[in-house]
């Protein structure tokens, strides 16, 4: 279930792979294969990654720089690679 919703997320996302690369820490050819459905068993915690960060994050609109409306400011995106706990 984790996984179907996963890549729910990902496919409707407009947050560009790159971007969720560098801000999850996960590879980008990894995050294409998930996306296109080529890695059947990926492992549960990079899932879990990217689902954390998928649900906490909205799409901006990235060609004008404004967030849409009930999307953040892309001006408050960290540049950090997002961990899952604290501790990370």
């Amino acid at each position: 279930m984790l996984y179907a919703e996963t890549l729910d997320r990902l496919r409707r996302t407009e947050i560009p792979l790159t971007q969720l690369s560098s801000e999850t820490g996960l590879n980008l050819n990894w995050l294409k294969k998930i996306k296109s459905g080529s890695i059947a068993d990926p492992g549960v915690r990079k899932i879990e990654r990217l689902y954390k960060f998928l649900s906490h994050s909205s799409s901006p609109d990235t060609t004008s720089g404004i967030a849409m409306p009930g999307h953040p400011d892309p001006a408050t995106f960290s540049h950090k690679p997002f961990c899952i706990n604290a501790e990370e």
